[in-house]
């Protein structure tokens, strides 16, 4: 019987210099892979908000331009229509330019095209994106009159 006990007790100084050696892998780990997914974290919120901006000062080039071809607008209408929009969407900064600077009703087309800054518009300090980059999206309708 003592050899049995023996070796139980050498099992057990076994594990317990394996879990000794093993001390502080955890941590190693957890800080190896938690700043990957970190990254992972920080780049969706970064793609998501810039998907977002694009999508608003989109529509809001479109909506304006929809503004300006209903008989009787100005191009002061396309751009507090635009504005409203951005505003919405919370991005600021943005410059609205409408083309022609005065609507007539002998206007056949009208184009809006809207500018936005993306540094102020992050929610979070881009790593993935130059800070000076802007968005410009333009839309252009052709006014049908009777």
């Amino acid at each position: 019987m003592p050899t049995a006990s023996k070796s139980a007790n050498a099992n057990a100084r076994r594990r317990t210099a394996r879990r000794r050696s093993r001390r502080g892998t955890l941590t190693v780990e957890f800080a190896l892979t938690s700043s990957v997914l970190f990254l992972f974290f920080m780049a969706s919120i970064d793609f998501a908000r810039v998907n977002l901006i694009r999508h608003t000062i989109n529509n809001a080039a479109f909506e304006a331009a929809r503004a300006g071809i209903i008989p009787g607008a100005t191009a002061s209408t396309c751009q507090t229509r635009a504005q409203a929009i951005l505003a919405a969407g919370m991005v600021v900064g943005a410059t609205i330019d409408v083309t022609p600077n005065t609507i007539e009703e002998s206007t056949e087309v009208i184009s809006v095209t809207v500018t936005a800054p993306l540094a102020p518009n992050q929610w979070v300090v881009s790593w993935f994106f130059p800070a000076d980059a802007t968005i410009v999206r333009t839309s252009t309708i052709v006014r049908e009159t009777y």
